[in-house]
């Protein structure tokens, strides 16, 4: 007999309590959008792995789907990795060194980044919401199993009949396949998010629950739409496009990634040059219409689904009195032991309806934060206060009739750095200045007389731009 001593004991449980603990590992929505949309990745690296991973759930979902009983699960929901947001590859941000273009870019980036998460997000709810599912399928399974045997034992004591029995073992096994079918699509679907954060196929990972902090979404249908407009990447790379095409002296290529997700199409090899400044501008209002349109069927969207969940609670609510009153019946020998399972399944069916239905809300929150531009991780669109921004004109009469113009734009220090240009421009003023040393002053010698217009345009590193304008007697 070996005598454990209580060091060799203190090892055993410390590597008992090891391996417990590295098992699974336990993972949160944040753990892996953090995984995979950390600043510290490449995001070409990621958005090539994250594209990578979805072709390969496309072809490994064709075995399985048209087999899937879509009573268990609805069409665009299991499909969101399929049809995801994430755009083909296209040749990255190649361009002439131009500062409205390095902004541009930064912007076009967060979509990107954007379209990750988004399509990250209904993956991670998927699979949480498809294992929910798979408890319920098992727990049929047991009522099935038990149908069957007592279709067995009916039909061996002269009281079923062989196909009734028969019955019972093709609704066993189709239901079965169901349940290979969904384990199937699950481990797909995690094998996909196991590549996208470098893990090996075979990792042992489980996902916490999530729920959508809706706090941040607005209330109202307006006050959504103009948040979406006011934060979308979209909208301000497209803003930075226009101010290149406007001011640049040669014209260039610039490709870049093509965005469809949300609907919001956008050029994959855009020719900047002065020409293209009106073909700019009304892109960027065909996406603001995308936005407006998209935000509001969202809001509709969202009601609705909201209405199905609470008729779905109450058609549950009314399995769970039925199985009672079955109950009380099949145990006073007033109900067969059919109808006691039917019953039962009912409930089932009502449970995974109900998280079909609040499946569905998860992901339409997800695409209305998406919309909203919300979750960004890399261009942070940030509240600038251009308040305080004023235009100071002053002239100066010299010795012979000589006139001069001097100009500023006076910008609180605190956001001097946020300035990307100044553009002057009107009746005797036309100058454009790069924000290099924070001065946005000129001097200039005039010869006109009467009223003149003096105009200035401040564009900012967010996108966002303010503009001054002064009349002056000269």
């Amino acid at each position: 007999m070996y005598i454990i001593t209580s060091k060799l004991l203190t090892i055993l449980l410390l590597l008992t309590f090891s391996f417990g603990t590295y098992a699974s590992e336990v993972l949160s929505l944040g753990d892996l959008r953090e995984k995979v949309l950390s600043n510290n990745n490449d995001i070409k690296i990621q958005y090539e792995k994250f594209n990578q991973a979805k072709q390969n759930v496309k072809s490994k979902f064709g075995e399985f789907l048209p087999n899937l009983d879509f009573q268990l699960l609805y069409l665009n929901s299991t499909y969101s990795l399929i049809y995801s947001v994430v755009p083909t590859p296209s040749n990255w941000f190649e361009y002439k060194a131009s500062h409205e273009l390095k902004y541009a870019e930064e912007f076009a980036t967060d979509s990107l980044r954007l379209n990750i998460l988004k399509d990250l997000t209904q993956t991670y709810i998927n699979i949480n919401s498809q294992s929910k599912i798979l408890n319920l399928l098992y727990d049929e399974e047991t009522l099935l199993v038990e149908a069957h045997e007592y279709a067995e034992r009916m039909e061996t004591l002269g009281l079923g009949s062989v196909d009734e029995t028969f019955n019972s073992l093709r609704s066993l096994l189709k239901h079965r396949q169901q349940l290979f079918a969904l384990e199937s699509i699950i481990n797909i679907q995690k094998e996909a998010l196991l590549y996208v954060i470098d893990k090996a196929p075979n990792s042992d990972i489980e996902l916490q629950d999530h729920f959508h902090n809706i706090d941040l979404i607005p209330s109202t249908v307006k006050e959504a739409i103009s948040f979406g407009i006011n934060n979308s990447s979209e909208l301000i790379a497209n803003t930075f496009l226009i101010e290149e095409a406007r001011y640049m002296n040669t014209s260039s290529r610039w490709s870049f990634v093509s965005f469809s997700g949300i609907g919001l199409g956008y050029a994959a090899d855009v020719k900047i040059s002065r020409s293209r400044v009106n073909e700019l501008v009304l892109k960027g209002k065909k996406i603001s219409n995308e936005i407006r349109n998209q935000i509001s069927h969202s809001f509709i969207k969202l009601d609705n689904i909201s209405r199905r969940i609470n008729i779905q609670k109450d058609i549950l609510t009314a399995s769970r009195e039925n199985l009672v009153r079955v109950t009380d019946l099949y145990q006073g020998d007033k109900a067969e032991y059919k109808d006691y399972i039917k019953a039962q399944r009912s409930v089932i069916s009502g449970k995974r309806s109900l998280i079909n239905i609040k499946m569905d809300y998860e992901i339409q929150i997800t695409q209305m934060k998406r919309l909203l531009g919300l979750d960004a991780s890399a261009a942070k669109v940030e509240n600038i206060d251009i308040s305080e921004v004023v235009l100071d004109i002053s002239v100066n009469q010299r010795r012979f009739g000589k006139k001069y113009i001097s100009a500023d734009v006076i910008i609180n220090p605190g956001i001097k750095d946020q300035v990307l240009s100044v553009v002057y421009s009107g009746d005797v003023i036309n100058t454009r200045l790069i924000n290099h040393n924070k001065d946005f002053s000129i001097y200039k010698k005039i010869k006109a007389y009467g009223d003149k217009t003096i105009k200035v345009k401040v564009l900012f590193t967010n996108g966002k731009s303010i503009e001054l304008e002064k009349t002056i007697k000269l």
